[in-house]
């Protein structure tokens, strides 16, 4: 095992019951881990942990969020990439969470994004062509 698994394995082992996959596609996964908020040290000990590993492209993590986005290699599903990382889903059936406010019941949040925005988000640097 390499010094870049080893920091890898200790990265994960921060991600608790607490961390919650919140946004998952190809490529990408965003979670929200309470711990971090306003910890500037966990920050960089999750950023430099993660960031080392050789299927990670990338990783940013907020304190002021609580959010750590996370780029890894397309290849590996988006389920099996945070399985790596030490956490399971929740079970459906055993959710205690409620919808954020807002949130209608079919999931959308009320508000279309216009020709406007879709172009904007079409270049941002995110999203590189």
């Amino acid at each position: 095992m390499n010094a870049a698994e080893i920091l890898f394995m200790q990265a994960t082992h921060y991600f608790d019951d607490t961390a919650i996959p919140v946004m998952r596609c190809p490529g990408r996964v965003r979670i929200k881990f309470p711990r971090l908020y306003r910890s500037p040290y966990e920050k960089n000990k999750i950023e430099a942990a993660l960031g080392k590993h050789r299927d990670i492209l990338a990783v940013h993590a907020s304190p002021l969020t609580e959010n750590v986005f996370i780029i890894f290699d397309e290849a590996i599903p988006a389920d099996l990439f945070i399985k790596k990382l030490g956490m399971t889903e929740p079970d459906e059936h055993n959710k205690t969470t409620t919808p954020a406010k807002g949130v209608k019941p079919d999931g959308s949040v009320g508000k279309r994004q216009t020709n406007q925005h879709a172009k904007r988000a079409e270049h941002h640097a995110m999203y590189p062509s």
